[in-house]
């Protein structure tokens, strides 16, 4: 029989809880459901052992190798920078002429774009 492993709370000291996560984004954009981890039930902290953490780390990878991305290059169209839609990602967004979209920088290096419904 395994070994529990007993983890304290590094903010209160308390003893955690084995819990799960119905969300968890391990790498932002990717998504993760049903994720193992420690809950604090005192402070509502949790932590991830290095087990937990690595197996979220290879769905994450599966993830992107399951995900389709492109490599664009800018271009000018008008005043404005402009990046061409891949008919792939259109046709799966299901986008046309005149949608409309929401775009969020995310950090200095990344935005999202959101089809407004």
């Amino acid at each position: 029989m395994a070994k529990v492993r007993q983890i304290f709370c590094a903010k209160c000291d308390k003893l955690m809880k084995p819990t799960l996560l119905p969300y968890y984004e391990f790498e932002e954009g990717m998504p993760l459901k049903n994720v193992e981890s420690y809950k604090c039930y005192t402070c509502s902290q949790f932590t991830f052992t290095e087990s937990q953490a690595r197996k979220m780390e290879a769905r994450t990878e599966k993830i992107k190798q399951n995900t389709f991305s492109f490599d664009k290059k800018i271009s000018v169209l008008g005043k404005s920078l402009a990046v061409g839609i891949p008919s792939e990602l259109v046709k799966h967004v299901s986008l046309k002429k005149g949608s409309k979209v929401k775009i969020i920088p995310l950090t200095k290096t990344s935005f999202k774009v959101i089809k407004i419904l």
